[in-house]
């Protein structure tokens, strides 16, 4: 187990994708597919506007060093619904972006802002690995008008995963250092470690010269910085202030080298605090579930939009 985690950790950083995307000032009567809604004030994000604008709100944040691309199969099966598909700058070959502050901060500010602009209906967001960290900061936010969460792949404390036996105040020392060794890399030297891990990351071979080819083209400085953010984050104690319903969606694989049972406890101990939640461990995959596991994804989430 220890040395999946390793090699998937080095691997985590370059997600998938490479989609830069033009801001559009307003959104037309009858939208088309493939409007692109203004980015948010914030700079972090920009939308990608698809679907049926009738239809429920569903909002998809793909994850670190990641493209909207990522979530093709899945905006094709939902496009009876109001789609709106997240771009986060810095990553698959968009500009960088410096925010004020915490780069996952801002992400799930711009989520809710967007939301404030472009009202929806019954607004259910997805969000892979980085994706689902930021879902659940956005959801966590006052008055936000978040209704539901699919959270794929991911942990509000993702250091007990990569980093085991580290309590929170030990992930939050160690995160940054680690964060500022991988910055500072050469950038042969950063891609290269992270090409090593992307077996780790998704059983589909074929998809791997394609996450090695798109994770080139992420500003390196981002990647480090939100790495670091994520492994020195604890959101568990407010998880049950969340008022939106949420599925998570695990992966699991024999070659992970641990028990299924064991994989699955660690979820339902860190999500137990959540009102409403249901777990759903998907065998055969890794962390690409809606790569390894298409149709079994794409079942788990139209139910859960849906029920």
């Amino acid at each position: 187990m220890k040395q999946y985690i390793i090699t998937a950790l080095a691997g985590l950083m370059v997600s998938c994708g490479q989609n830069s995307v033009k801001p559009q000032t307003s959104l037309p009567e009858n939208m088309a597919n493939e409007t692109i809604v203004e980015p948010s004030s914030h700079g972090i994000i920009s939308v990608n506007r698809r679907g049926n604008p009738n239809g429920r709100t569903v909002i998809l944040i793909p994850g670190l060093a990641s493209s909207a691309d990522v979530w093709d199969d899945t905006v094709t099966v939902l496009n009876n619904f109001d789609l709106r598909i997240v771009q986060v700058s810095g990553f698959a070959g968009v500009e960088a972006f410096q925010p004020d502050g915490h780069y996952t901060d801002a992400m799930a500010a711009s989520i809710n802002e967007h939301l404030n602009q472009y009202p929806g209906r019954d607004a259910a967001v997805i969000g892979h690995s980085m994706g689902g960290f930021v879902a659940i900061k956005a959801a966590l936010v006052n008055n936000t008008d978040i209704d539901e969460l699919i959270i794929v792949d991911s942990l509000p404390f993702l250091a007990e995963m990569f980093m085991p036996g580290s309590t929170p105040e030990q992930a939050a020392q160690t995160a940054p250092i680690m964060a500022a060794q991988m910055a500072a890399m050469p950038r042969a030297v950063f891609d290269n470690q992270q090409a090593a891990g992307l077996g780790r990351l998704v059983k589909t071979r074929a998809f791997i010269q394609t996450l090695e080819a798109w994770g080139k083209t992420s500003d390196q400085s981002t990647v480090a910085a939100v790495m670091g953010e994520l492994l020195a984050a604890d959101l568990r104690a407010d998880l049950s202030n969340l008022k939106a319903a949420v599925t998570v969606l695990a992966a699991y694989d024999e070659a992970m080298g641990v028990p299924l049972l064991s994989l699955e406890a660690l979820y339902k101990a860190q999500f137990e605090a959540v009102p409403v939640h249901k777990i759903h461990m998907v065998e055969d995959s890794f962390h690409f579930i809606m790569i390894d596991q298409r149709d079994k994804f794409l079942s788990i989430i139209k139910q859960a939009l849906t029920d």
